[in-house]
């Protein structure tokens, strides 16, 4: 990696530099360090298998049985048998009305109307043609005595000498009518299957009369079939059908009983029904024109028997579905209270089913585990324990890591932020283990001290807290997913028997809750004593918590138990504040860690960095300033870090002490300041006498140097990397400009990246504000007027410069907080130049400068770095202000624009 690679991309501290490229360069070892964990989460998480032993069914109890808590066992039910048999002669029986043959044979009815309608319609065609030929006749009408429709009083001509072809034609068509008429008489036995060939073929005949004949005959049919659908029809000999009556037959998908007054006919009442009464009623009541003819009368009431069928039976499977529905309310058990320490199987008693199933209630030995067999030396049931919890944390595990990968967009977790998580979690479970270790020793010693209690009383906030300090809300919002599953295990696995055995869903609520408590108040921790607030939050949230928990359980919690909990809650927070002080420290020195704790000290002017800069560069210190000025309130504006903006830019430029003089000029180290313009003097700048590539070549260097001062003093990461990417890869646009002067007259060739500093480009707000109030501080300083439309007008547009060039494409700024700073710059800027009023004296002494602005690139703004300066050569120019600043000349007759209005009332008189 070459020199520019490493200022892009700055490494850990030189003391953990090597400790972490070994650990996370080696795959061996990085994935060895992922077993690890797995193994560590699945140790400390697996509590073993608790409880006692279940006994046997139909041995004799060698001990006593008590309910370690109040609750209620299943006792077989004695009167179970008598109630079943009572609510099967309750279950009335099911049936349904099954009219589908009924409906298939309308459908039908209508189907034989039409094609009947054909067949009639082409012998009447025929007959329309016999008659047709007949006139022409001469053999006195012998064939056409043959027709079924020869009429005796039809007059038949003789024939003519085409006497063969009638013959032929006339037997053609005889034969046609033949066989539309067998094709209707069939027809009509579709319908009507008991239909004599006579009474069939006079029906045709009577039918070929008429069409409206035909409908209502039809209709007549159609009706009958609507009536016999409304009837119930069971079969003749169903017995069955009499009994289930008796005991109230309840009707399919209504819902609603037969009533006893509903009559039900029987197949054969019903064929004596339609024979007797309906089809005559059908008819006489709706079609005048069918009365007397027998023939149409005896043809609907053939259809409607043959179409009839019993359409009432028994559903089996739903009077099958309501019994078991019966039976299934009637209870095969009856519970049993059982109070605290009340005998459920006393010594010497035959173990019932019943009483081992509530004793298997209070245990998690609810199988033999002998039974089950070994597997490499471990019960079966222990293997699969273990299985069941690896699978858990590997599964936790990835979640957690794509998950964070996919949310974390501006923000990506380093080996050593791994590393960090991995040892807070192992940390955080091996307290909670070390707690229910306590429970047990203790309760010898202390018998009503409960393991549950000890449990609240572990600092399971800590790792959670430690986590939002060092990384931030997300990632201990995340981590606390993940270690609530995990200790949500422990609890459920230990089986502290608390709350009438509510505890393990009552302590993964407090844990949540009091871990939701410590991310919201460590959040912004700025002094070591808000470590302090956040153990006193994490066990007042604790103690209120077990206050709604007493209230939820209507009061019935012991009063010394809900002493013992609220007790442990605040153990609890005295413990997370007293490791929470203490681990932070160790955190930030092994792992490089930049808290906001951290950046107060770094704030203090005290700091042997800073206290170095202002001593040999107070031109870069006083600049350092004023953007941190200008960085703090525009990152409150923008919702960032006002802290780390402020202290990235008080050391954003401690690289411009280690700069080194360049082609053996005079000067040395001592004079390294010298290179930058804000600690030049008057007439002494260094990059007069050196080459463009060797000035630039020293501005581009002292961003590498500023990375190496910080890493000297620890000064953490986040203000290294606001170091590294405060000039993002923008152009030294002074010195580019010269060198392109200087290639034109020797013919050189001059490029672009040789004059762009490293980058790499601002990757976060923090680092963008420090860009910005860089060049826009230096800017405005080299201004000749300071008014606010001036300062406006060149913020503008030096941050509108800096987002064309894309130096602001990698933070997470938007065009609205662009705007934001914008403002903020303006206002802070023109409070730090406003204009002083001059005081009067005797004999005032006018000073005058001109602005000799040689050093500004060719778009007029200056980098920070090759700032203009002022020299005070020309006394008639302009006056000068006593912050520095220029005033304007007056015009002739006019008072000078900075002149004070009124007179301050300590000014000498």
């Amino acid at each position: 990696m070459n020199d520019e690679e490493k200022t892009r991309h700055p490494g850990p501290p030189p003391g953990m530099k090597q400790y972490f490229t070994l650990g996370l360069g080696n795959p061996l070892l990085k994935y060895g360090s992922w077993m690890l964990f797995l193994l560590l989460v699945i140790r400390l998480t697996f509590v073993g298998f608790k409880g006692t032993p279940v006994p046997e069914v139909g041995e004799k109890s060698t001990a006593y049985y008590v309910a370690p808590r109040a609750h209620s066992c299943a006792k077989p039910n004695p009167k179970y048998s008598s109630l079943v048999e009572e609510a099967r002669n309750q279950v009335s029986p099911v049936y349904a009305i099954d009219n589908s043959f009924l409906v298939s044979r309308e459908n039908q009815l209508r189907d034989v109307e039409e094609k009947l309608s054909v067949d009639l319609e082409k012998l009447r065609e025929i007959e329309r043609e016999l008659e047709s030929l007949d006139l022409k006749s001469r053999d006195g009408g012998k064939q056409l005595k043959d027709s079924p429709f020869y009429k005796k009083d039809q007059p038949v001509e003789p024939t003519g000498e085409s006497a063969a072809n009638d013959a032929a034609a006339r037997k053609e068509l005889l034969e046609q009518s033949q066989q539309a008429m067998e094709h209707a008489i069939a027809l009509l036995g579709t319908v009507a299957p008991g239909l004599a060939r006579l009474e069939a073929e006079s029906i045709v005949r009577g039918l070929r009369r008429s069409d409206a004949l035909m409908r209502d005959v039809f209709r007549a049919a159609s009706i009958s079939l609507e009536e016999i659908r409304r009837w119930l029809i069971v079969e003749t000999a169903d017995f069955a059908f009499q009994r289930d009556r008796a005991r109230g037959i309840v009707l399919a998908r209504t819902g609603r009983r037969l009533n006893e007054a509903t009559h039900v006919f029987s197949y054969v009442e019903a064929l004596d029904q339609i024979r007797g009464k309906l089809v005559y009623q059908v008819i006489s009541e709706n079609f005048p024109r069918l009365k007397g003819k027998k023939q149409f009368q005896g043809f609907v009431a053939q259809v409607a028997v043959a179409s009839m069928r019993a359409n009432l039976g028994r559903d089996e499977n739903r009077t099958r579905s309501a019994l078991e529905e019966a039976l299934g309310r009637v209870p095969d058990s009856i519970p049993v209270e059982f109070a605290q320490g009340q005998t459920i199987v006393a010594m010497g008693e035959t173990v019932q089913d019943w009483q081992r199933d509530c004793i298997a209630k209070f245990s998690t030995r609810t199988i033999d585990h002998a039974e089950m067999g070994q597997f490499l030396g471990l019960p079966v049931p222990m293997v699969l324990l273990l299985l069941g919890l690896g699978l858990m944390a590997v599964v936790a595990s990835l979640a957690l890591v794509g998950f964070s990968r996919r949310i974390f967009g501006d923000f990506r977790l380093e080996g050593k932020d791994y590393l960090s998580v991995g040892v807070l979690f192992v940390l955080h479970l091996a307290l909670v283990r070390l707690f229910l270790m306590l429970a047990g020793v203790l309760s010898l010693t202390y018998p009503e001290l409960s393991k549950g209690t000890l449990l609240v009383a572990s600092p399971v906030a800590l790792s959670v807290m430690v986590l939002n300090t060092l990384l931030g809300t997300r990632v201990s919002f995340l981590g606390m997913l993940y270690l609530l599953l995990m200790t949500s295990l422990v609890a459920v696995l230990s089986g502290p028997e608390l709350l009438s055995g509510n505890f393990s869903t009552y302590y993964t609520i407090y844990v949540l809750s009091v871990c939701l408590v410590g991310i919201w108040v460590t959040r912004h921790v700025t002094r070591r004593g808000g470590f302090f607030l956040a153990g006193a939050a994490t066990a007042g949230a604790g103690v209120l918590f077990w206050l709604v928990v007493l209230l939820l359980e209507g009061g019935q919690v012991p009063m010394n138990h809900a002493l013992q909990l609220g007790l442990a809650s605040i153990a609890s927070g005295a413990l997370s504040y007293i490791l929470l002080i203490s681990l932070t420290p160790v955190f930030e020195y092994l792992w490089d860690y930049t808290t906001d704790s951290r950046l107060v000290e770094l704030a203090s002017s005290d700091h042997p960095a800073l206290k170095e800069l202002s001593r040999r560069a107070p031109g870069t210190y006083q600049h350092s300033l004023w953007i941190a000025t200008l960085v703090e309130d525009a990152a409150e504006r923008i919702k960032g870090n006002p802290l780390l903006a402020k202290v990235g830019a008080y050391y954003h430029d401690l690289g411009k002490l280690m700069a080194t003089s360049e082609s053996g000029l005079h000067g040395g180290a001592a004079d390294s300041p010298l290179y930058f313009a804000e600690n030049q003097t008057m007439g002494n700048n260094p990059h007069d006498h050196l080459p463009p590539a060797a000035s630039a070549r020293i501005l581009r260097k002292h961003v590498e140097q500023s990375i190496k001062m910080i890493d000297k003093y620890r000064l953490g990461k986040k203000v290294r990397d606001i170091a590294a990417q405060h000039h993002g890869t923008s152009l030294m646009a002074h010195f580019y400009n010269r060198a392109l002067i200087n290639a034109e007259s020797d013919g050189g060739t001059v490029r672009d990246g040789d004059f762009r500093y490293p980058g790499p480009r601002p990757q976060s707000k923090e680092a963008a504000l420090v860009m910005l109030a860089d060049s826009v501080e230096a800017a405005v300083r080299a201004l000749p007027q300071h008014t606010e439309e001036k300062i406006s007008e060149r913020v503008s547009d030096i941050v509108s410069k800096r987002v064309a060039d894309g130096q602001l494409d990698d933070s997470t700024l938007t065009f609205g907080d662009v705007n934001e700073i914008i403002d903020s710059f303006v206002k802070n800027l023109v409070s730090m130049y406003h204009a002083r009023p001059e005081y009067l004296k005797a004999k005032p002494e006018e000073k005058t400068v001109r602005l000799q602005r040689d050093e500004l690139g060719d778009d007029g703004e200056p980098d920070p770095d090759e700032a203009a300066t002022v020299r005070l050569e020309d006394r008639d120019a302009a006056k000068v202000r006593p912050d520095g600043s220029q005033a304007p000349a007056a015009e002739p007759g006019e008072e000078p624009d900075d002149q004070p209005e009124d007179e301050p009332e300590d000014a000498p008189k």
